[in-house]
């Protein structure tokens, strides 16, 4: 999404260009004050003289909408480069009412040997998580295997690869048996990085390695509600997280499919549709 918008004469440029996107990342997923320490700073310095409607309190709003509401133009950037079909069509679906324009073919897969699938759901029999952690041990040795199975193919001599760990312990775990499993040289070369949904905003890889820790067992249904919250940052965390692949999908779970079913059921949505046989697309 991009946006202009007119800014008073006494700053040098007489237009400003914003350019983001709402249905991902949001502001409230990195606030770090909370929503009534900001009100009362915002009442004893005076701003709500100022700004009685408090469309400039950044505990509600950020740039991005305040330019919605400020702007004079709008544009939507529908051309989507980056993801197969069958990895973006899912959040096209279910967070652009079906707006972007795919601008890759199915059969434009750059790594993996031929007729290899796009995306794939591993589940990990018997994977618990240890109690009164995030840590899902089997599903941790799982990424090691799916990253042995990666680096040692030529079909994927030049890919890039991403892990992305629901919750932040599973990837601190993680990422310390990559470090202690591979060496620096394989890391940097397949530029192998292991990062929460959080972590991944604006960035890419060809192959993304998710590991879902949530076990039906150990893990409170709560924590993998909060995880899928109907709240727009929630929901754009997510979007970020589901959209990070440009070839390939490797999805690591614990749970059955139909578990992922609480509070809302983003979670499930995805699961199921990378596991059909032919995405839509």
């Amino acid at each position: 999404m991009r946006l202009a918008f007119n800014v008073p004469d006494t700053v040098q440029s007489k237009k400003t260009v914003i350019v983001g996107d709402s249905q991902q990342m949001q502001a409230q997923r990195f606030a770090f004050t909370s929503a009534q320490i900001a009100q009362q700073a915002w009442v004893k310095h005076g701003v709500s003289k100022y700004d009685p409607s408090y469309s400039l309190d950044p505990s509600k709003t950020d740039l991005l909408q305040l330019a919605v509401t400020q702007g004079d133009e709008e544009a939507l950037l529908n051309e989507h480069y980056r993801s197969l079909p069958q990895i973006i069509s899912f959040s096209n679906e279910e967070y652009y009412n079906d707006r972007l324009r795919l601008m890759r073919d199915a059969s434009q897969k750059k790594i993996g040997q031929p007729g290899s699938p796009v995306t794939v759901l591993l589940k990990v029999d018997g994977a618990e998580v240890t109690k009164g952690t995030q840590e899902n041990p089997k599903e941790g040795a799982e990424v090691i295997r799916q990253l042995i199975d990666i680096v040692e193919d030529p079909f994927y001599q030049d890919s890039s690869i991403g892990v992305i760990c629901l919750f932040e312990e599973q990837m601190r775990y993680v990422s310390e048996l990559i470090a202690n499993r591979f060496s620096a040289e394989i890391r940097e070369s397949h530029q192998i990085v292991v990062v929460n949904p959080d972590g991944f905003q604006g960035d890419e890889r060809d192959i993304i390695i998710y590991s879902l820790s949530y076990d039906a067992i150990n893990m409170p249904r709560a924590a993998i509600a909060a995880r899928q919250a109907q709240r727009e940052h929630v929901q754009g965390m997510l979007n970020v997280a589901f959209t990070r692949a440009r070839d390939e999908v490797r999805i690591i779970h614990s749970a059955e499919i139909q578990e992922f079913d609480v509070a809302t059921v983003a979670i499930r949505r995805w699961l199921e549709y990378c596991d059909s046989p032919e995405p839509n697309v």
